[in-house]
């Protein structure tokens, strides 16, 4: 026969068991979760560091076409100097 005591101690480890069985299951879902929190923080890194690279690149090609405006704006000012007119 089961006596009182004793359904007290099984109440105990059944909350306890059903706890550990819970984590059990909930664990995969956890480590899953972490995993793509990890690798979507890494993609959006990813992102902002090509993002990054292209506004590099965009200032660096408006300063390589600034300086060939600048070059063929200087290019065409000796040319104008250069020539003479010598009309009587």
């Amino acid at each position: 026969m089961i006596t009182l005591l004793d359904t007290q101690t099984l109440y105990m480890q059944t909350q306890n068991v059903a706890n550990q069985q819970q984590q059990n299951v909930a664990a995969p879902l956890v480590a899953q979760e972490a995993f793509a929190n990890a690798a979507m923080e890494e993609a959006q890194k990813d992102r902002e560091r090509v993002i990054k690279t292209e506004k590099g690149n965009k200032l660096k090609d408006e300063k390589g076409s600034e300086q060939q405006r600048k070059n063929a704006n200087n290019q065409a000012k000796k040319q104008a100097t250069n020539s003479f007119d010598i009309s009587i």
